[in-house]
């Protein structure tokens, strides 16, 4: 078990010089958005959300205002635990002279494969 600072998050989650490449990075920040999910089971979180909300406005970049960014938060309270599912598409890495930077390259049919079989849709 360890404890990451943000940078150290970061850092973990934006890696991608292993076999893996970009799989192994995705795999990474599922990892953290699973150890981040955890973290807002925290009864601390609660009282101390609105100081959260202004300190993260210093550091992230968004048209959402703070009204906006709190209401989202108390809605990820309300998120049942492990409720929070990630899956990769199935795919392959782009190739150098396919773009001028790595894409993870999705086949449309699989992909909508997944989706119908893993997540609800509807009205």
């Amino acid at each position: 078990l360890q404890t990451l600072n943000g940078k150290q998050a970061e850092g973990f989650a934006r890696f991608r010089h292993d076999e893996e490449g970009d799989i192994g990075r995705i795999r990474r920040q599922q990892i953290l958005l699973k150890a981040i999910e955890k973290k807002l089971t925290d009864p601390w979180l609660v009282i101390r959300l609105p100081q959260l909300v202004g300190m993260m406005q210093q550091y992230v970049d968004t048209n959402l205002n703070p009204d906006e960014i709190t209401a989202l938060a108390t809605f990820s309270l309300t998120l049942k635990p492990n409720s929070v599912k990630t899956l990769t598409l199935p795919g392959r890495p782009s190739d150098d002279y396919e773009f001028n930077t790595s894409y993870w390259i999705v086949d449309p049919e699989d992909a909508a494969r997944i989706v119908s079989g893993n997540f609800q849709t509807g009205s």
